[in-house]
């Protein structure tokens, strides 16, 4: 045996794609399997008619990360709920185990009011301010300065702000940009 084939024998972590809102349902499919399966779950506050209640719900919607070998691959696939693998070059990408680790203990000291940002914001953007000391100031992207540290001019202010943020803590606003440029608000 050649130890390039031992080592796509070492059992890998694959993130799986799920059908819409079936990935608790394959995450208990999977360990019914009796494959190793991880989904981060994160809780969040739900106001009901009447009351509030903590719901858990998929960290990473439509996705459940599976630690297999190569052989297990289709036992996964065949499994109601999943759909494929996240695949580069038509092949599944590895996760290094150690990134799974990461995830799972971030989770695990903070599993409430966790949220994932996919959007990225860009120079430009129009955005407002809904948590911090900031919350309702609108804006607009002038500067990225890395994924946390952005420059935000706030016309209405007549100065910048550089402001270390969280994605989470912005929304997307470009009807305040289409708005203020129509009015020729600052000149």
């Amino acid at each position: 045996m050649s130890i390039s084939s031992a080592v796509r024998m070492e059992p890998m972590w694959y993130a799986v794609y799920t059908r819409s809102r079936a990935e608790k349902k394959l995450s208990i499919l999977l360990k019914e399997k009796e494959v190793e399966c991880f989904l981060p779950l994160t809780k969040k506050l739900q106001q009901r008619s009447d009351r509030k209640k903590w719901v858990e719900f998929p960290l990473i919607p439509s996705y459940v990360f599976v630690r297999i070998t190569e052989k297990e691959r289709f036992v996964v696939l065949n499994t109601p709920g999943a759909v494929c693998y996240v695949c580069f070059d038509g092949q599944p990408v590895a996760i290094p185990d150690e990134q799974i680790i990461h995830l799972n203990n971030f989770i695990a000291n903070k599993s409430q009011s966790i949220e994932v940002h996919y959007g990225d914001f860009a120079k430009g953007d129009w955005v407002e301010v809904v948590e911090g000391p900031l919350t309702g100031v609108k804006g607009e992207v002038v500067e990225l300065r890395g994924k946390q540290r952005l420059l935000l001019r706030f016309k209405s202010l007549g100065f910048c702000i550089h402001a270390e943020t969280s994605l989470g803590e912005l929304k997307a606003s470009p009807s305040l940009g289409r708005v203020l440029n129509k009015k020729k608000y600052f000149a």
